[in-house]
């Protein structure tokens, strides 16, 4: 695929797994689920979406994440200079997917003024769970290709269980959620940080990954 056709494949991805996130948000509050029932809708929707996309859309090269994109231009298997490119990409698609869930939940799609909420127990969070999102997939592409879409949304949904972390280890998701007027999601004052984290969480990834098999380059993505 050329170049614009992989960038609308990332936008088309990810506007796809924020209305997935955002509408089982809506959902839960609008059945009146409780915090333990509303964690379950976001990550069997999440998770669910999530496998179907990379099945079908990682075959054509998609990452659907800035942090997997900087990841792989660490890894020297996608050129620094498209790097922009695939980020405003995944951003314009999620902040679009973010408008769509609005509209769709009757929600207002202005943002609301929320006090920040970021510490250091949240830049932790962001940064050990992208961090883990990066082992699974970098051990993935090299040992078990096929499965890297089901471990990738497995762990995902993992994440929303065992972390307080409302952001899936994705930097357009933050962005996108920080956009949104429901209160308690991310404030935008908090944006900052949380792509900090999430950014150095990959980087250490790929080079304890780098150091582990010693130099030995890793595989196309399947």
């Amino acid at each position: 695929m050329d170049l614009r056709r992989r960038l609308v494949t990332e936008a088309l991805g990810c506007g796809l797994v924020v209305v997935a996130l955002e509408g089982s948000h809506h959902v839960a509050e609008h059945l009146g689920a409780s915090a333990t029932e509303g964690r379950l809708f976001m990550s069997l929707s999440c998770g669910a979406v999530l496998a179907c996309l990379l099945w079908v859309l990682r075959p054509m090269g998609a990452h659907l994440n800035p942090v997997l994109t900087f990841a792989d231009a660490l890894g020297d298997r996608t050129p620094w200079r498209e790097v922009p490119l695939y980020a405003l990409a995944q951003l314009g698609g999620s902040l679009l997917g973010r408008l769509i869930a609005h509209v769709m939940s009757h929600e207002p799609l202005l943002l609301t003024a929320r006090a920040p909420a970021a510490d250091g127990a949240r830049f932790l969070t962001e940064m050990v769970v992208t961090f883990g999102l990066l082992v699974v997939v970098r051990g993935c592409v090299r040992t078990r290709p096929s499965a890297t879409p089901l471990a990738i949304a497995g762990y995902v949904a993992a994440t929303v269980w065992f972390t307080d972390s409302r952001s899936l280890a994705n930097p357009a998701v933050v962005l996108a959620r920080a956009a949104s007027a429901q209160v308690g999601v991310i404030n935008p004052l908090e944006v900052e940080s949380f792509i900090a984290a999430q950014l150095l969480g990959a980087a250490l990834a790929v080079f304890l990954f780098r150091w582990l098999l010693g130099g030995t380059p890793a595989p196309a993505p399947a």
